[in-house]
């Protein structure tokens, strides 16, 4: 990846993209949106970029380790770190280098190597607490992977995992990517090392059941106590795991400075802080700190990084050059890009610069470059802004000022920084880390001052209330450009806005009050529109065109404006619109502005699209759980459609120019089908809404596409949804966003014989039937022809098959809603609602959602067409209904099928026509762009604007041509986004799986992998999540710890990062966005914690005396007393000192809370269950449990009523859930340790002493009296649940 370029690239999209969906064709409002985007912060900051220095390498291998054995020259933090760390007198440390820096092996390594200077020594030699559960499983894996690979390791330590969760499959045993995580296999056998969370380590403290874990160990057995990620334990969670670890120390009676205490974190502090951050640490640790305690990176300066290096090579850009690297980049050419910069700075390179020793001795030259040498002097790897670095070196390099654009020739240099490689072939590492960060704001709430020249925007948010009541919301309309500003007027009159959250609140309804401003001169006052002035001082309206231009409150001069009235809107009440009083679109107006969501969309889909990212996924960062998730979904929603342009438009321009629009769509089909499997087909095209199908999911999880009636079902939806898509980007939707023929990619045309056929017979009946243009040249019927069926074609009519139970039943919309055809997307009226043209043969009111021939939009374009100034509405509609009359007679038109009350009329598909040879004219009034094709340009140019009220004409357009959207869509890759939340509510073997689908390499990744990971902080910590260049934060995070922590996400391995930052519309983003270097290289402050804080202290010291109880085995105890030395499932007896019994929990513990856990009426003593044999058949009761929920309960009477003894001495219930925890889940009938043997045993011997006792007399009299003795007693004896049973059954 090249992050200079693809900011680049990202800036100039985004622009774009703000341009396309905002039009504006109407004075003062032309222009105005480059205006704002060319004002530097207005939308977007110029790249911040630093290239990262290397860090200082060590002179030789370190000699304090026997078992590690490291495969390169560790980094000097890191050694010294190993010398600090390593051998019995270790001393504590905290390591503050920054993310990637190797902080991981600094501790585990002297802590591996300590456990193997002890082995075969019981008990836990080191503690790693994590502030998740996420973040430990994923060191497991490496910690596994170091003790598999080394020999000395491998046997001699262990690593367990001992976290909240239940797992799947638990390991009991190491392995080669995985450590001991079966609880039951953990408490029976403690691991050297021990990973755990701190709330983890709490229970392991308090629970009864959890002492076997520390009870191997003695006062010198734990060495070691590391906190990754120390940062986080700040405020009350650091004052906890302060008590926490003090708690342990005196569990385990661990004398002061025994313990090597380890903390970690990129982000603990700045330097200038050392002192705090070592407060902090001993009062976490409550252990002494040294002075020289804390490690922070070490890099080279710049001077040793150039250091015996000559300056050999001194050439800049020339003018031309740097001209051809803009043109090179806009055309998303990453290798003639770098071929051309390599020519540039060095013109003599003659190695291939895309070879792996080219890139290597690219890195060499680059070192003897005297410019580079002097931007590293100067960023000294700060993050600077290229102007800045251009402005800086200019005095000392003047052939920079000769270049119209310095900073695109300093950013091909820092794209060859990127590209350049040392190493060996096929063994390439960095040359060095470029960072870039590109700043984004939120255009939400966008305001514009009332003006009649100057149009300025503003966010409302930087307004202050004077300000404020200058400035009104704008409105704009996508299909024809006109903007204004909207507002409600009091009861004077009056615009200003004074509370701008009612008024969105309202203009979201549709609220009548609601009222528009469109500024136009006063002269020609169209059909529908009210002329008014406003003030753009005090925002007073003035209704009317009479008396003086100047306000009477304040005396400024007013701007003539045009008030629609009445305001239209159309759907139904909850979800009403307003229709454009312009050119009658029902969907076309909408607010001005642009929120995070929508910005992010857009910026992903240029990423994956430009081919000079060659990593194409992501991280995109939220702050909670709901945005994370809500995010994906509209990811996914979003930017699936331009993936589906590209597929498009490689198609256009490989074979599909020229074909008819029927031959397309199925073209298009077939040569994808063609170029991709079946799995690659339905993984690109599915639609978000088609991801819920059975048939995908089954595919996703198995790799392969199923070959039932189901896949075949899918794949046949897929089909059928691209066809239908097509005709909309052709169609109803061509004028809407970044579409293929708004970026001059390919458009829809009609056949110049038609068009030549229909007019002449238009014009020969409009002389001879009509009487009158008989002067006008057969160019102008041309052009109503052609404007005509173009009107046809932007309203989506065309006759297919999805749209006949649409036509048939009058337009009703439902009829295309994916409620009724699944495979639909949702309604969107506008957007893939049509309107066709029809002609009324009912007695009622026609419905609204067909055109007439008479129709405004028919007819404005007729009468736009005309010179005869004498011709009036019925003439022009008499023409329209000729028009319509002669294309069916032609055949470009067909009538569709349709209800008794209309003859329905749409575009016949095999008479339009795909072309990518794409012109295009703009409006010399308005400037508005309109995209045709070449061929038909005779016809268009100086023909008028389609925009209504208009009167320009379309001249040639100088600046047309494919634009940046039209570039990524001809040449840039094909990539599916597939978005998927990353959250904590995720059950950890799917976020597991996830992680694993997100790190597969290119070879082995698949259009349904996800790529893009809406997360929350669970991944901003040193989880691995694999190769990563880019990430994206959607909002500014709550302090600059966190926001170093997730930038520093990406470029871990291939070096090169791109951070799109993103700041919202609320106070706390916008004052970083407004210098954001103060997020970017401002002072971090240290955690602090609050040993004094009497809520924690008593909870913590509650805590405390628990640990107490369970260390001396009081709890336990009591209970065994309590059941008479009884077990409460098995009814065996239990030793009195409870040696091989424990504390079972009636609900898990791991299922409930940290009340319940502790609650004493929640426990019950058990035994040990056999708990030693390797087979689960020969255990039971707790040890054969483990933590399953059981609806058992020996305190219950119900439960006791259910149980039924048999005559072997097996235990049932008539309960089947209770009867399933008796036999499965506890084993209570288990052969192996001889319980029901037991049972009848112990039955038998009582009936010898009942008879003895009862030789004659009534039986059932006896058996009562015996059992009302044993109730009143409480019976303490073993297996005494058969005699109660058999003396139960008796009495009845």
């Amino acid at each position: 990846m090249l992050p200079s370029i693809l900011a680049s690239q990202l800036e100039k999209g985004i622009g774009d993209y703000i341009e396309t969906t905002f039009p504006m064709s109407n004075a003062p409002f032309k222009g105005s949106v480059a205006e704002m985007l060319a004002q530097k912060g207005s939308v977007y900051h110029e790249p911040y970029l630093a290239v990262r220095l290397p860090f200082r390498i060590a002179k030789e291998m370190p000699t304090c380790f026997e078992a590690i054995h490291p495969a390169y020259l560790p980094y000097v933090h890191q050694q010294k770190a190993f010398e600090r760390l390593t051998g019995n007198d270790g001393r504590s440390t905290l390591v503050a280098t920054g993310t990637g820096s190797g902080k991981t092996e600094c501790f585990l390594y002297p802590i591996l190597e300590y456990c193997y200077q002890h082995r075969g020594e019981s008990g836990i030699k080191a503690l790693i607490i994590y502030p998740m559960n996420a973040l430990a499983t994923d060191q497991s894996k490496r910690i596994a992977e170091l003790i598999h690979n080394s020999p000395e390791l491998r046997g001699n330590v262990t690593a367990g995992m001992y976290v909240g969760g239940l797992e799947r499959t638990p390991s009991r045993t190491m392995s080669e990517h995985g450590i001991i995580t079966d609880h039951e296999t953990l408490l029976n056998s403690p691991p050297d090392i021990l990973l755990t969370n701190y709330k983890m380590l709490d229970y392991l403290l308090v629970r009864p059941k959890d002492a076997l874990l520390w009870k191997q160990n003695n006062p010198e057995t734990l060495k070691y106590i590391a906190v990754d990620e120390l940062h986080t334990f700040d405020g009350a969670q650091g004052t906890d795991l302060a008590c926490l670890l003090r708690r342990l120390k005196r569990r385990l009676g661990i004398y002061d400075g025994y313990l090597c205490c380890i903390g970690t974190s990129a982000t603990m502090g700045s330097k200038e802080n050392n002192g705090a951050i070592l407060n902090y640490a001993e009062e976490i640790f409550g252990e002494p700190f040294e002075r020289d305690a804390v490690i922070t990176e070490d890099r080279l300066s710049a001077d040793e990084f150039f250091a015996g290096q000559s300056t050999s090579f001194f050439a800049l850009p020339s003018a031309d050059q740097t001209a051809q690297l803009v043109a090179l980049a806009e055309e998303d050419d990453p290798s003639a890009y770098l071929q051309c910069a390599v020519k540039a700075w060095f013109p003599d390179f003659s190695q291939d610069v895309l070879s792996d020793s080219g890139r290597i001795e690219l890195g060499r030259v680059l070192l003897q470059h005297v410019f580079l040498q002097s931007v590293l002097h100067l960023t000294e790897g700060n993050y600077y802004q290229v102007s800045r670095i251009v402005e800086a070196l200019a005095p000392h390099y003047p052939a920079l000022n000769e270049l119209s654009d310095a900073s695109a020739a300093l950013n091909s240099l820092f794209a060859l920084v990127s590209h350049a490689r040392t190493g060996k072939p096929r063994k390439l590492r960095p040359f060095l880390n470029v960072q870039v960060q590109l700043w984004i704001r939120e255009l939400r709430r966008i305001v514009a001052k009332v003006d009649a020249e100057h149009i300025t925007y503003k966010i409302a948010h930087d307004l202050n209330r004077q300000q404020a009541k200058q400035h009104l919301p704008v409105v704009n309309c996508r299909d024809c450009g006109i903007t204004g500003w909207v507002t409600i007027l009091n009861e004077r009159q009056n615009a200003t806005i004074v509370n701008l959250e009612a008024f969105y609140n309202q203009y979201f309804k549709a609220d009548e009050k609601v009222v528009m401003l469109f500024p136009h001169p006063h002269e020609n006052v169209p059909t529908g529109m009210l002329p008014a002035r406003i003030c753009p001082d005090c925002l007073q309206v003035k209704l009317g065109i009479d008396g003086s231009s100047e306000c009477a409150s304040c005396g400024t001069r007013m701007v003539d404006i045009l008030i629609p009235s009445p305001i239209r809107t159309t759907g139904p009440k909850q979800h009403k619109q307003y229709i454009c009083p312009c050119c009658g679109s029902r969907r076309g107006l909408s607010l001005m502005g642009v929120r995070s969501a929508t910005e992010i969309s857009a910026s992903i889909s240029q990423m994956f699209a430009s081919r000079f990212n060659d990593d194409k996924k992501t991280l995109a960062f939220s702050d909670n759980v709901q945005d994370a998730a809500h995010r994906a979904g509209f990811f996914n929603s979003r930017t699936w459609r331009f993936g589906l342009r590209t597929a498009i438009q490689r198609y256009c321009a490989e074979c599909g120019s020229g074909q008819s629009l029927a031959d397309f769509q199925a073209g298009f089909v077939d040569y994808w089908h063609l170029h991709m499997t079946d799995e690659e087909f339905v993984s690109f095209f599915i639609p978000p809404n088609l991801t819920w199908k059975r048939a995908y999911e089954e595919m996703t999880q198995n790799r392969k596409l199923s070959d039932d009636k189901q896949a075949h079902i899918l794949m046949h939806e897929i089909e059928q949804r691209i066809q239908y898509e097509i005709m909309l980007e052709y169609g109803l939707t061509s004028k809407i966003g970044r579409t293929l023929e708004r970026s001059a990619c390919s458009v829809l045309s009609f056949s110049p014989e038609d068009i030549e056929q229909i007019a002449a017979a238009v014009q020969l009946r409009v002389v001879n039937e009509l009487g009158i243009m008989s002067r006008e040249d057969r160019i102008i019927f041309q052009r109503m022809v052609i404007g005509w069926l173009n009107l046809l074609r932007c309203n989506g009519a065309f006759k297919d098959v999805v749209f006949d139970e649409y036509t048939i039943n009058d337009g009703k919309s439902y009829m295309l809603s994916n409620d009724r055809n699944r495979w639909l997307p949702g309604q969107q009226s506008g957007r893939n609602i049509p309107r066709f043209i029809a002609e009324y043969l009912g007695k009622s009111h026609p419905t609204s959602e067909f055109d007439l021939p008479s129709s405004r939009r028919y007819t404005d374009w007729i009468a736009f067409c005309c010179t005869e100034s004498i011709l009036d509405e019925l003439n022009f509609r008499a023409i329209s209904k000729l028009i319509l009359e002669e294309s069916v007679k032609n055949g470009i038109v067909v009538s569709v099928p349709s209800s008794a009350n209309y003859k329905v009329y749409g575009l016949n598909k095999s008479r339009v026509f795909l072309t990518n040879d794409v012109i295009q004219l703009r409006c010399e009034h308005c400037g508005a762009v309109y995209s045709f094709s070449a061929e038909s340009l005779p016809l268009w140019e100086n023909a008028p604007c389609p925009r209504s009220a208009c009167g320009g004409k379309l001249v040639e357009y100088k600046s047309s041509g494919i634009n940046y959207y039209g570039r990524l869509y001809s040449t840039g890759d094909l990539a599916r986004i597939n978005a998927r939340e990353h959250t904590g509510l995720l059950e950890r073997p799917d976020r597991e799986q996830l992680e694993k689908d997100f790190k597969r390499s290119k070879e082995n990744r698949s259009n349904w992998d996800p790529n893009v990971l809406s997360c929350t902080p669970t991944l901003e910590m040193g989880i691995d999540i694999g190769d990563l260049s880019t990430v994206i934060l959607c909002s500014m995070p709550p302090a600059q710890s966190q926001f170093l922590q997730r930038v520093g996400r990406a470029g871990r391995k291939d070096g090169n990062a791109l951070t799109l930052a993103i700041a919202n519309a609320r106070p706390h983003d916008l004052y970083f966005y407004a210098d954001p270097l103060e997020m970017i290289s401002g002072s971090v402050t240290p955690p602090k914690i609050f040993l004094r804080a009497s809520a924690v202290l008593e909870r913590q010291f509650m805590a405390f005396c628990m640990d107490s109880w369970v260390r001396k085995g009081i709890v336990l105890n009591r209970l065994i007393q309590e059941q008479g030395c009884i077990c409460a499932y098995c009814m065996c007896r239990i030793p009195e000192k409870g040696k091989k019994a424990t504390i079972e929990h009636i609900d898990p513990q791991s299922a409930t809370s940290e009340e319940k856990a502790l609650d004493y009426r929640n426990m019950l003593a058990v035994c040990n269950g056999n708990r030693d044999a390797h087979n689960d058949k020969e255990k039971s009761c707790d040890a054969h449990r483990k933590n399953a929920p059981l609806s058992v309960n020996p305190l219950k009477s119900d439960t006791l009523s259910s149980l039924k003894y048999l005559s072997n001495g097996e235990i049932t219930a008539s309960d089947d859930a209770i009867k399933k925890d008796l036999c499965d889940t506890l084993n209570l009938n288990c052969s192996e340790r001889r319980i029901p043997e037991n049972r009848k045993a112990a039955l038998t011997a009582y009936l010898r002493v009942f008879v003895a006792k009862h030789p004659t007399g009534d039986i059932k009299e006896s058996c009562r009296r015996e059992l009302e003795k044993y109730q009143q007693e409480s019976p303490k004896m073993p297996y005494v649940g058969i005699i109660l049973d058999w003396l139960t059954r008796h009495t009845q």
